[in-house]
């Protein structure tokens, strides 16, 4: 017998056109893709007022007898971005995602590229320039120029770059990393930094011009 579930949802509305369950056992509950609240990001639904205990993730005869309300738990918004942990070898790809939630309908978290040592390598004693190609538009990345635009309604995105040897200098440099920078999200959160790592090619590399 299926008995009444009900959503206190704190400011929070569902997305257009879906329809959360209004009894149980209910098969799936609503989750961070069709709720919204702006400027708060979704954290899970409590059975009782003071969100306390472990959100619900099920509800079902087994743990509840009577009528259900769930209460919606908001929190500041976030972000993050993924890079590899284990770096890149020149001549491979690189995929770069990220998401954000709880943004304001206005507001937009930037990702943005830098390349500490001017897109430039060193492998064994050569000094080659390197760059991090796009493989859908074939566009270069650029220092400082944001790659990724997160908003509201497009909270994530993918990319997959090619990082390739463009040609060859005289001078050596040592470092070999980019950061990888997203754009501060309002005034609490400061600037995040992950750095990429490249490595040279194995062996000495033939250069093509």
């Amino acid at each position: 017998m299926k008995k009444s579930l009900d959503f206190a949802c704190d400011g929070g509305i569902f997305t257009e056109g879906y329809q959360a369950p209004d009894s149980y056992p209910a098969q799936k509950l609503p989750d961070k893709t069709v709720i919204n609240k702006p400027g708060y990001a979704f954290a899970g639904w409590y059975d009782n007022k003071d969100l306390e205990g472990e959100a619900v993730t099920e509800v079902s005869d087994a743990d509840y007898t009577g009528p259900v309300v769930l209460y919606a738990k908001w929190t500041d918004p976030y972000y993050y971005v993924n890079i590899p942990a284990s770096g890149v070898t020149v001549g491979s790809e690189v995929k770069l995602s990220a998401e954000a939630y709880g943004l304001y309908d206005q507001e937009t978290v930037k990702v943005i590229i830098h390349s500490e040592n001017d897109w430039n390598l060193k492998s064994n004693n050569t000094l080659l320039s390197y760059q991090l190609r796009e493989k859908n538009t074939n566009m270069i990345a650029g220092n400082d120029v944001s790659v990724m635009y997160l908003t509201s309604s497009n909270n994530s995105e993918e990319k997959v770059y090619v990082c390739e040897v463009t040609g060859q200098l005289a001078v050596p440099k040592m470092i070999r990393k980019i950061r990888v920078i997203s754009s501060p999200l309002r005034q609490r959160h400061l600037h995040r930094v992950r750095y990429l790592r490249i490595f040279p090619l194995p062996s000495n590399p033939v250069i093509h011009s």
